[in-house]
């Protein structure tokens, strides 16, 4: 029985090592930019055990790229299979150490069942992108979905409601176009640029694929130029960004002008404050002389289109204004 305690020390050192050992090094060089990153991830019985275990260790080789931190990179991870095994395993406010943040990932139980992606999308929607679950308001938003089959339910309706809520969407495929459709990656992603598909599961754990994708994904999470005007808006686009001017404002986003109104002519027995050029948002007084009443709507706002809230309206003279109401009975 003396033995015991070294035995037990023994055996908790090997798992130690056993479970540090499925935690890759740090990385010399990480992605900068600080996102919120959240993974989908395919449960279901088509991946098999092996590849489930390949998909985390994709996801730890992605996550490791990332400088992982309360006001950096936070992750969040979801797991689903069946119409009910939609699961948040990570939330976005867990986790900010790489260490623990990696071994949670390598901890994920396989579930096995069937495939949902549709849910599983309405779950990362509902759950995993809001604000009491860590979400920001001045970070990019990113969902990484992997999966290998297609969808025994509607998936149109769920991506299009997660792209709205501006998350940037990219999917990893492993199989042929006759595991999963093209057309149904695209859909999810929104667009062929955000779609990776790799032939088989040891893809996955290679070195090449997840650095390129895990580039393409930090790539994407580049913030704007500082160089933008003002009056501009960075829009992010796949792989880059560009600067589009504001409503109200046409340009190439690096310079922007407030767009013009045409010319206002004053009504008859009347004058404009102030004169033109007019350019959004400028707003004009119409003022009638003495003795003349404006009939029409004071002051004139130019609208983002160019164009004007109302006309000018007229000045009537005030004797021929009270004429011009009907007689009470």
């Amino acid at each position: 029985m003396k033995f015991a305690p070294r035995i037990v020390g023994t055996l908790m050192v090997a798992n130690f090592s056993l479970v540090f050992c499925q935690i890759p090094p740090p990385l010399a060089v990480t992605c900068p930019y600080p996102v919120d990153l959240v993974f989908l991830l395919d449960s279901s019985e088509s991946f098999r055990t092996s590849g489930f275990e390949d998909a985390k260790s994709f996801i730890q080789t992605v996550v490791n790229y990332f400088t992982l931190g309360e006001n950096d990179t936070r992750v969040g991870v979801v797991t689903y299979s069946n119409a009910d095994e939609q699961v948040t395993r990570v939330k976005l406010n867990e986790n900010y150490t790489r260490v623990e943040l990696l071994t949670e990932i390598r901890n994920l139980p396989y579930d096995r069942g069937h495939t949902f992606t549709g849910l599983g999308l309405d779950h990362v929607r509902n759950d995993s992108f809001l604000e009491v679950n860590g979400r920001r308001n001045d970070t990019f938003d990113f969902l990484i979905v992997l999966t290998d089959d297609e969808s025994e339910d509607e998936v149109i309706r769920p991506a299009q409601l997660v792209r709205q809520m501006g998350i940037t969407v990219f999917v990893v495929a492993v199989g042929q176009e006759s595991d999963i459709s093209q057309a149904t990656l695209e859909t999810i992603a929104g667009t062929p640029d955000r779609v990776f598909r790799l032939e088989d599961y040891d893809f996955l754990v290679d070195d090449e694929h997840p650095r390129s994708i895990r580039e393409n994904i930090c790539n994407a999470s580049r913030p704007c130029d500082p160089q933008c005007h003002a009056d501009a808006t960075c829009r992010l686009l796949v792989g880059t960004y560009t600067c589009m001017c504001n409503v109200g404002f046409v340009g190439n986003g690096f310079t922007c002008t407030a767009r013009q109104c045409s010319a206002l002519t004053a009504p008859t027995n009347g004058v404009l404050s102030p004169l033109g050029p007019y350019s959004y948002l400028n707003q004009v007084t119409v003022t009638c002389n003495s003795g003349y009443d404006l009939d029409g709507i004071s002051p004139v706002t130019c609208q983002d289109d160019g164009t004007w809230s109302n006309s000018v309206g007229t000045c009537r003279h005030l004797t021929n204004k009270y004429n011009a109401l009907p007689i009470a009975e």
